[in-house]
């Protein structure tokens, strides 16, 4: 779906939904979208959104499966954007599951990766 003037409205059209607590529709939006969009590159801009919308609507199963796709994706193109991305996902699905210490090593590498980009911005600033 595109909006009026051409851009896609998503993912930050369902994350609004989700932060106005409406979760149902956000996850239900965000299931269609995902559905009808199969070009990569797309999917991997929607990936980080539909693992936090499935979270929100206790949909684990689903999130889990957008978390390994992520970490698939990251996996191919090894840029640490990704890597964090990925990170940051599965340690929010094993939050979700209840496991703490695998989801604080999770999150500590997304926080890793995500220090190292800033630095790198830094020095090429």
């Amino acid at each position: 779906m595109q909006a009026k003037y051409g851009f896609e409205p998503q993912p930050g059209l369902a994350l609004l939904r989700l932060a106005e607590r409406h979760i149902d529709a956000a996850a239900a939006t965000f299931r269609r979208v995902m559905a009808a969009t199969t070009d990569q590159v797309k999917r991997i801009r929607l990936l980080p959104a539909h693992v936090e919308i499935m979270l929100a609507a206790d949909d684990i199963e689903e999130a889990r499966r957008a978390c390994h796709e992520l970490a698939d994706v990251a996996e191919s193109y090894r840029t640490e954007p990704l890597c964090a991305l990925a990170a940051h996902a599965r340690g929010a699905v094993e939050m979700a599951e209840g496991e703490a210490q695998a989801a604080v090593a999770w999150l500590r590498q997304a926080l890793e990766g995500g220090s190292k980009l800033k630095r790198h911005t830094k020095q090429r600033a």
